[in-house]
């Protein structure tokens, strides 16, 4: 899925230099189908304004199509990684499909926000479901977890972007990512 974010901006368009900003906001159904679109549009603020290389952007994208997913199947649709530990993940896909199909699941959006300046990028992606408590969840890297599913979603997404925060509920990530700056450091034109 991350390969095909790379197709859709290589032409940008001569105005797009001119960029000094951008803001998108996004609302998508629970199709997981869909996520390589949802990064290829959430990648060209970044080619527009210069932000990040080739690299870079797909170690964004990689984060984003966790956190995207995360929200879709964790959060709108209320299915549990534990599923992937059974039957091959049989009932795991099988709990996908048909939530989608019932109410209120199916109903459920994911709400997408992007803020970019040619310093830095903040995502916002927020679900509809009930939330979770990020801090319950287990270590991915302890070893009595290694062969588990889930958590190591959280883990790659911590390890790509700058900060990564949730809020009360559970049911929001926000994940900052600054451009570093020709001396190495990350540049620091933050309003909080």
């Amino acid at each position: 899925q991350v390969m095909a974010v790379n197709r859709a901006t290589k032409a940008v368009p001569q105005v797009a230099q001119n960029a000094v900003e951008s803001n998108v906001t996004l609302e998508v159904a629970n199709d997981e189908s869909q996520i390589p679109d949802i990064i290829s549009r959430l990648e060209l603020p970044m080619v527009e304004l210069d932000l990040f290389d080739e690299g870079e952007r797909m170690q964004i994208a990689m984060a984003l199509d966790d956190a995207l997913l995360n929200a879709m199947i964790h959060g709108n649709l209320e299915v549990s990684s534990e599923l992937r530990q059974s039957d091959n993940g049989t009932p795991y896909v099988n709990m996908i499909a048909e939530r989608k199909e019932q109410a209120p699941y199916r109903d459920r959006k994911v709400t997408i926000k992007l803020e970019a300046t040619s310093e830095e990028i903040i995502f916002i992606i927020r679900d509809d479901g009930p939330g979770f408590d990020a801090a319950a969840l287990r270590d991915p890297t302890d070893p009595e977890n290694i062969e588990r599913a889930g958590g190591r979603g959280l883990l790659l997404i911590n390890a790509f972007m700058d900060e990564v925060s949730h809020n009360e509920v559970g049911n929001e990530i926000r994940m900052r990512k600054r451009k570093v700056t020709g001396n190495g450091e990350e540049s620091n034109d933050s309003d909080e």
